[in-house]
């Protein structure tokens, strides 16, 4: 096997079962189930495995319930792989993920975080009012124009992550959001998908209310990634033996912790090609 990264999803690859057969078939990862348990005071077994999807697509679920697949992933495929990945990357809140693998940072932490984040989030954009969608067909110029096109006094719109060229997403207000899609779709080639998200991640409308998860992550456990780490908005690689406080964006001990993840854009388009393996779920 040549060199290889892991890469961990994030939010919007969620579905009722994520992680079943892992749980079925593997004792470490019942035993981290048992963990977020006792951790979250929740069942999280429930959860991932029945959903329902409404209940999976609400941030406050999707997250943590993401981050749980991700981890089982992880521990499934670490049992049977034992060469180390070249390097670790996340989508968004995949990131927690890579950061728990790279041993960063510690089970019950990054459980409690990510809990808190997801709660955190969905505060501060009630549900119906913010929404997330994806742009295909069109480059980047174009979708710019598109939400430039939209009302600013009324609607927040902005491009959040950029995945390929042809692919690209929008947060912000659902009218907005609703207005890119049509427009995108009067374009030649253009149309627009909306993501089972309900909150307009790296949208300037989760900066505008603080919350205090900066101050409780600074409060977790970290350490130096034993493995390299590929930050999606930094466009910089953290090396294992390096200080703690390079591991963390923003000068935060974790991604989305402090102001940057929440409202940067990733931007997957610039990301070294790699040969890589999913950890995590996936609805395709």
């Amino acid at each position: 096997m040549g060199p290889f990264g892991v890469v961990f999803p994030g939010q919007g690859s969620q579905y009722p079962g994520m992680g079943q057969d892992l749980y079925r078939r593997n004792q470490s990862v019942r035993e981290l189930f048992a963990t977020a348990g006792e951790v979250l005071g929740r069942d999280m077994a429930a959860l991932c495995f029945e959903g329902p999807q409404e209940a999976l697509d609400l941030t406050a679920n999707t997250q943590i319930a993401v981050l749980m697949a991700d981890l089982a992933a992880w521990i499934a495929f670490s049992e049977r792989v034992t060469k180390a990945p070249a390097v670790l990357a996340g989508h968004s809140l995949g990131e927690y993920a890579a950061l728990f693998a790279a041993g960063a940072v510690g089970l019950r932490d990054v459980l409690s975080l990510v809990d808190l984040r997801g709660k955190y989030h969905q505060e501060a954009v009630p549900v119906g009012e913010g929404a997330m969608a994806a742009i295909l067909g069109l480059p980047r110029a174009a979708v710019e124009e598109l939400c430039r096109g939209i009302d600013r006094e009324k609607n927040v719109v902005n491009l959040s992550i950029e995945n390929a060229p042809g692919q690209i997403v929008v947060s912000g207000h659902a009218a907005a959001i609703d207005q890119v899609i049509a427009a995108a779709e009067t374009k030649e080639g253009g149309r627009g998908v909306k993501l089972p998200i309900s909150v307009p991640c790296h949208s300037p409308l989760l900066s505008q209310r603080r919350t205090g998860l900066p101050r409780r992550s600074r409060r977790s456990t970290s350490a130096s990634a034993g493995f390299p780490l590929f930050p999606t908005a930094a466009r910089a690689s953290f090396i294992p033996g390096k200080s703690r406080g390079s591991c963390w964006p923003d000068r935060s001990p974790l991604p989305s912790g402090g102001r940057r993840r929440s409202r940067g854009s990733p931007r997957w388009a610039s990301t070294p090609s790699w040969s890589s393996a999913r950890s995590g779920p996936s609805r395709d």
